[in-house]
């Protein structure tokens, strides 16, 4: 079987080109593969015409056609053509305050349009799943689940005891809906290393100077240097708002750190029992109470990190690896 993978521009965020190229590798241990980054990352209305010449002068028309997420408007190139679209959020549609005009563009090119042309659209949550349904409901039929992220490089390094005087709390990413502003009020005061991943705003620094926090940023990091984060922390904290999946849950289950999340969907389902979870995201007072809880309770954080490795079996890469060849085969 021949499978053609397309990925958004390497000038865009690495996680979804990161987390499918571990499972395109092994996915084609087993099948034939190619695959392609689009050249540009814009969304200018030239860009984008361009990269959907790219994915046409590129695509299969014996095999099937993968876009990997992201890039749905390329689904206009695969007319014709067996074709399989990965959506990991819709975040950039339903989060992000627009026009009335662009958020009609948005619906026609990036929802309506390439999920009706898409074979299989296949979602990465049960929550995008159903967003997809919900926006799109002529589409039902054709949304099918499957895990893509993938954490085999994380090598599961618990530590029976943490760094009770000075802590390491480690977050990753900067965006909005990561939620570090309330982060950092919930550690004003604690003695304790906040470790943020993703380059920080300028109002974000300023707001960590005026809280007096003993913080540490870094970005541009390779996957090696990632997994010696998690590895360096002594707690995750991940009070997302909002997430198409949140693999950061698993790839710190992985690790062996326990974790901080939100109790709402994708979170919850993602984090499989193996989290404290945070009703409230904004409320830096029940985010700190929750971080003391991991740093004063030893039963607590170390049984956490045990279902935590358990809950990660179900993203190892042969499994996931296994549900996209499924899909295709059904093609």
């Amino acid at each position: 079987m021949k499978i053609v993978f397309f990925t958004r521009s390497k000038d865009s965020a690495i996680s979804i080109g990161k987390a499918f190229a571990v499972l395109i590798d092994e996915i084609s241990k087993s099948q034939q593969v190619k695959s392609y980054y689009v050249p540009y990352a814009s969304y200018s209305l030239y860009k984008m015409w361009r990269n959907i010449l790219y994915v046409y002068r590129n695509r299969t028309k014996t095999g099937i056609n993968h876009i990997t997420g992201e890039i749905h408007f390329c689904m206009f190139a695969l007319i014709g053509v067996k074709s399989v679209l990965t959506v990991h959020d819709l975040g950039f549609y339903t989060n992000k305050p627009m026009s009335k005009i662009k958020k009609a563009y948005l619906y026609l090119f990036q929802l309506y349009f390439p999920f009706c042309l898409a074979d299989k659209i296949v979602a990465i949550s049960d929550f995008t799943r159903d967003e997809i349904i919900r926006l799109v409901p002529s589409v039902a039929n054709k949304v099918v689940r499957a895990n893509h992220h993938s954490v085999d490089e994380y090598i599961y390094t618990p530590k029976i005891t943490i760094n009770k005087d000075k802590p390491v709390i480690l977050q990753i990413g900067t965006g909005s809906n990561k939620n570090l502003e309330t982060t950092m009020r919930a550690v004003k005061g604690l003695n304790c290393h906040l470790r943020i991943i993703r380059k920080m705003t300028e109002t974000q620094v300023q707001l960590a100077q005026e809280l007096g926090i003993d913080y540490s940023n870094d970005w541009n990091l390779s996957n090696e240097q990632l997994v010696a984060e998690y590895q360096n922390c002594d707690i995750v904290c991940f009070p997302s708002i909002y997430e198409g999946l949140g693999a950061i849950t698993i790839e710190a289950q992985a690790v062996g750190r326990a974790v901080i999340s939100t109790n709402k969907e994708p979170m919850r389902s993602v984090a499989g029992g193996a989290a404290i979870l945070v009703n409230n995201p904004k409320d830096a007072e029940e985010l700190r109470s929750a971080i003391l809880s991991l740093i004063s309770n030893d039963s607590l954080r170390n049984d956490i990190v045990a279902k935590g490795l358990k809950n990660v079996e179900n993203y190892k890469v042969a499994s996931c690896a296994q549900q996209y060849i499924n899909i295709y085969k059904k093609l």
